[in-house]
């Protein structure tokens, strides 16, 4: 069930002092669809919860992160052209204006790593569609948005084997850092999936344990677990004060926190990068890109295909719909480390 009221917070957290009406809907014209009685923060409220534009139904955190990017946007474009007004600003909207705020998003904030750009930029870019496409506005600039060059920035983003030894070695006392980072690196598994691990996704067949877990598009891969790593996994158990009876009916999270409780994965992902990013080795130092929980997943990606992976079974393994993005997903100079 859609939690109304939260959405509605967030965008009076952010425009507390105006009207807006919520249930607006646009007025039918001949079947034409006009939105002439809306105003920029009622369209762009529409667009995220009402719009449909979308093949799937986003849950409700979902939408409020697309709230938040364009509402942040609209407050930006709302400073520079000096008006407190919510209803014309976006007619006024140029390319300069859209640039400037996305040369923000990609030079002004060194800590988000390029996918997270990209994820920003797709926002924007993909509402600014939307809004041409029911003639609200009609920009003629849209072509001229580019994204960023990730290729370039995953050549340096990913870790070499020794980096990932090193690390490992590193917080080898710290055994609830050990074993996400060991099982993060050495399955590309996504953290939001990790954080949905059960104990039961854990099977034993033939003196060997595999990570059986759910992806994201509701499909399942299945991984082997090397000793060093369904060790550290056991060792994170013990610290938890977890059973390491690996049951086949214990539907429990395999990764809990001090208290027990399932991680969210916001909250886990900030919690690796601030500590790995203070970790006392020179490799990690001298990084221009702080390392996260995604440099893993790419680590893998390009390890595996460092070592002739087939593409098919790496790209089932990654999640990936088409070849296509797995091509580009590892796609490096191969003498750059």
């Amino acid at each position: 069930m859609e939690n109304y009221s939260k959405i509605h917070s967030t965008v009076k957290y952010y425009f507390p002092n105006h009207n807006i009406d919520f249930n607006k809907i646009p007025v039918e014209n001949n079947g034409i669809s006009s939105f002439k009685c809306f105003n920029d923060i009622e369209i762009i409220y529409y667009y995220v919860i009402r719009s449909g534009r979308s093949e799937k139904e986003l849950k409700t955190n979902t939408k409020i992160e697309y709230l938040r990017e364009l509402l942040l946007f609209y407050k930006s474009i709302l400073k520079d052209t000096n008006m407190n007004s919510i209803t014309l600003v976006l007619n006024k909207l140029t390319f300069q204006s859209v640039n400037d705020y996305l040369t923000y998003i990609m030079i002004g904030n060194p800590d988000f790593s390029m996918k997270t750009v990209y994820r920003k930029i797709s926002i924007i870019k993909r509402f600014l569609l939307f809004l041409n496409s029911i003639d609200y506005v009609k920009y003629s600039f849209l072509d001229e948005i580019e994204y960023p060059e990730i290729q370039t920035q995953y050549n340096s983003d990913f870790l070499s084997f020794d980096e990932i030894k090193q690390l490992i070695r590193y917080f080898n006392h710290h055994p609830i850092l050990n074993s996400l980072i060991s099982v993060l690196v050495t399955t590309g598994i996504k953290l939001q999936e990790l954080c949905e691990l059960r104990v039961n996704d854990i099977e034993y067949i033939e003196d060997e344990y595999w990570l059986s877990f759910k992806k994201i598009r509701n499909t399942r891969w299945k991984t082997l677990l090397p000793p060093p790593v369904i060790e550290s996994m056991i060792t994170f158990r013990i610290r938890r004060r977890q059973s390491v009876k690996f049951n086949s009916n214990d539907s429990q999270y395999f990764f809990t926190t001090a208290t027990g409780k399932k991680y969210g994965y916001k909250y886990l992902g900030n919690y690796l990068t601030r500590h790995l990013n203070k970790a006392d080795l020179d490799f990690v130092k001298n990084r221009n890109i702080p390392i996260t929980s995604s440099t893993f997943r790419l680590s893998y990606a390009v390890l595996c295909s460092q070592q002739n992976n087939d593409i098919v079974s790496l790209k089932d393994a990654l999640g990936h719909k088409d070849v296509k993005l797995t091509s580009k997903f590892i796609h490096f100079n191969k003498e750059s480390k």
